[in-house]
């Protein structure tokens, strides 16, 4: 029979089951690993054997020499070899039904020996080293067989016998050969290098092959330096210590160094482990690592609604640190805006009505009246602009109440009282007859000069009452508050003059001259202090004046009669002359008396087949007549607003005073109301309309009206109310000032001695 090696699960060895029809597997060299490389039933011993303890019912392991035999024994009793007896040495009957494991030297025969039924080589895991002699003990441990004798033949046959051999296993069949499976351990047991050993003992230490207890072990293996303690074996790590550069952690599992293994593994923020690496994680949270969020470059930054300071690396993109250091959708600068607001973190929203800002944004100044406020509406402080201060007077002094501005109750100058002072009225107290901030303005004045005899008369003044022109003893004057009365400058040839109209500061005068010699015509004229008394044209017929003037000086407007359609309304300007107006249809003999402040609209007044009509031209257009009411004569035109958007006239009546009316374009003619001073006609009218001047029918007398509620009051009450003493004079009034403040004309003077009575011009200011 040839030699056969007879294994269990890989190791050399030999079941013997204590049952009949007992048979032994044949295996290929090898010893076992994990426990379940095992035949189910035995065990994988710490010397890598599969066996089974055959005492009190369990399985064993039986040492053979190489050259014994096994032979079956009548009855099934027991084991016998041909040295010696394996009865004793198993020490049981052999008729249980456990079976027995034998092992057996590399090369021992099998044989069959009369009284064993059937014996076969079962899977069993027993191991037996080639040189290990056989161990007669009953109850020998499997793990310490004594080493075989060094002379031992490797040669020796094993038998296995039977008295009832099985039919398929006949035997004396020869096993086949199974070659050794890389080892080339020596006779003695002994390794010169790894490659001698099995991959379960895989390390030759000191000529045996072992496994490793600790790094010494793996010394000088690079690329497997650690020992690890479970399974013996040098692996690559068995810690982080062991792994450097990228791959600095040790994946525990399998012994390997790699990138990462979890994400603590990897160190910083915005970072993860995918598949072994650790990577930068971007526009996301990084939770635990990030207090914020990952970025779109991998960077950890504040979130919107958190504090600016939460990251080292600032907001987020698409966010601002706000002033309250919060990072917030937009900048949020603004006093009155927050973005920590708890119901609303990182969104900048605009605080309540006086919610005071909040820390870091710019306070609202001042306090009281003039203190800054939110105002639920405004991202700025909302500050008053009301009245702040009580006025006072301090040694004569007179301090006004002030201003609120931007927080701060700001004081006009206080100025020094000339006379008194008078906080309770509003200042400095003025002598009777004087008004203004300096107690420089007289209430009333009368213009004309004692030394003046005949009459005079105030025609006209300026936007602010300062300046006034009219006739005195025959010839234009011009009266300031400066200088008086002086008479505008007259060329010998002229007889007389008159001023009809001023501008609004006073500095171009328009009226009317009249030759001394007999039969020469009276003339249209234009003054200025640089050029004096200047005709609008060279040459003249029987009749011509100028009659009002453009706030600008630069358009005047009057009637003549040096045209060939004979009288009529012309206008003037530097660069066209005098020019003729178109007339209205439906009346002649008209003439232009009044022109409004920006030069928009004229009004007159023309004759038709009955009476006065009242006439409008608007900018360069023919003339249109003003309808009048029922029951009415005539029409007669006394006043135009500065823009020309409304007119003021009286309706004539057959008897009794005339009815006084406002019209404009979009209501026509309205009635105002009368009153019981009852008018006897308008005079002029501010530059807004606001204030009316005319004279009363049933009480004589100048009287305002300011309008809309108002009602006519006369003039010599308030003045004497305001201390004026008018001496018995009766006022005639003819025009008011643009602001409505100043009234002027001519008040009828008693006689006196020599001087016989006479009028003199006024001026009065009444508010």
């Amino acid at each position: 029979m040839r030699n056969r090696h007879v294994v269990c699960s890989g190791v050399l060895a030999l079941l013997v089951p204590a049952t009949s029809g007992l048979s032994c597997v044949v295996r290929d060299w090898s010893v076992c690993s994990p426990q379940d490389e095992c035949q189910k039933g035995y065990t994988c011993t710490a010397d890598w054997k599969c066996v089974r303890d055959i005492d009190g019912g369990t399985d064993g392991l039986v040492a053979v020499d190489s050259n014994s035999t096994v032979d079956a024994v009548a009855g099934k009793d027991a084991l016998a070899g041909t040295d010696a007896s394996l009865g004793p040495a198993i020490g049981r009957d052999a008729s249980e039904s456990d079976s027995v494991a034998v092992s057996v030297s590399h090369d021992a025969p099998v044989s069959t020996t009369p009284g064993l039924d059937g014996l076969e080589l079962d899977q069993a895991p027993v191991f037996v080293p080639p040189d290990a002699p056989l161990d007669s003990r009953p109850d020998a441990p499997t793990d310490a067989l004594p080493d075989a004798p060094a002379d031992a033949a490797p040669d020796a046959p094993l038998a296995v016998v039977s008295d009832a051999p099985a039919a398929n296993d006949p035997p004396d069949a020869p096993a086949p050969e199974v070659p050794p499976i890389g080892l080339t351990v020596d006779a003695a047991g002994t390794c010169s290098t790894d490659k001698d050993c099995s991959p379960q003992k895989p390390l030759c230490l000191a000529n045996r092959c072992t496994k490793c207890s600790n790094d010494n072990d793996c010394t000088g293996r690079s690329d497997t330096p650690a020992c690890a303690a479970a399974s013996g074996l040098c692996v690559a790590c068995t810690a982080n210590r062991y792994c450097t550069g990228a791959a600095s952690t040790c994946d525990t599992t399998t012994n390997q160094c790699v990138g990462c293994v979890k994400r603590s593994d990897c160190t910083g923020t915005c970072q993860a482990c995918t598949d072994s690496v650790c990577t930068v994680v971007k526009s996301q949270d990084d939770t635990g690592f990030c207090a914020g969020t990952c970025d779109a470059t991998g960077k950890c930054k504040a979130k919107k609604g958190q504090t600016c300071q939460s990251v080292a690396g600032g907001c987020v993109s698409g966010t601002s640190c706000s002033p309250d250091g919060v990072c917030c959708d937009k900048a949020c600068a603004g006093s009155c805006e927050a973005c920590d607001i708890t119901t609303a973190l990182g969104t900048c929203t605009t605080l309540g009505a006086n919610v005071t800002p909040h820390t870091g944004h710019t306070a609202c100044t001042g306090t009281g009246t003039c203190g800054g406020k939110c105002d639920g509406t405004s991202t700025a402080c909302a500050y008053s602009t009301a009245a702040c201060g009580t006025p006072s007077c301090t040694n004569g002094s007179y301090q006004a109440a002030g201003t609120c501005n931007a927080g701060v109750c700001k004081l006009p100058a206080a100025k020094s009282c000339q006379y008194d002072c008078a906080s309770a009225t509003g200042g400095c107290a003025c002598p009777p007859g004087l008004t203004g901030p300096n107690c420089d303005l007289n209430r009333f004045a009368v213009l004309t000069p004692s030394t003046v005899t005949t009459d005079s008369y105030a025609f006209a003044t300026n936007a602010d009452g300062t300046v006034v022109t009219g006739s005195q003893a025959g010839a234009a004057f011009i009266w300031t508050l400066t200088t008086g009365s002086l008479p505008l400058v007259l060329s010998p040839s002229i007889a007389s003059s008159v001023g009809n109209g001023i501008n609004a500061d006073g500095a171009v005068i328009v009226g009317q001259l009249v030759s001394s010699i007999e039969g020469l015509p009276q003339q249209a004229f234009r003054w200025t202090k640089a050029t004096g008394m200047v005709p609008l044209a060279s040459s003249g017929t029987a009749k011509e004046s100028a009659q009002s003037v453009t706030a600008d000086g630069s358009t005047i407007v009057g009637y003549t009669d040096r045209f060939a359609s004979g009288s009529g309304p012309f206008r003037w300007t530097s660069a066209t002359g005098m020019a003729p107006m178109a007339a209205a249809t439906g009346a002649t003999a008209s003439e232009a008396d009044h022109i409004s402040r920006d030069g928009s609209t004229v009004i007159g007044f023309g004759t038709d087949s009955t009476d006065y009509v009242g006439i409008v031209w608007s900018g360069t257009a023919a003339g249109q007549v003003l309808s009048f009411p029922v029951g009415f004569l005539s029409t007669n035109l006394i006043a135009v607003t500065s823009d020309g958007s409304a007119i003021f006239g009286i309706f004539g009546a057959f008897a009794g005073p005339g009815t006084p009316f406002k019209w404009t374009q979009a209501t026509g003619s309205v009635i105002l109301s009368q009153s019981v001073l009852g008018v006897w006609g308008l005079a002029d009218a501010s530059s807004d309309g606001s204030v009316l001047l005319g004279e009363g029918d049933s009480i004589q007398g100048a009287f305002v009206w300011e309008l809309p509620s108002g009602q006519p009051r006369l003039l010599s009450d308030i003045l004497v109310a305001e201390g004026v003493d008018l001496n018995g004079l009766t006022l005639n009034p003819r025009a008011i000032s643009d602001d409505g403040n100043v009234v002027v004309g001519s008040a009828t003077l008693a006689a006196t001695g020599t001087v016989a009575a006479h009028n003199v011009a006024f001026m009065a200011r009444w508010r």
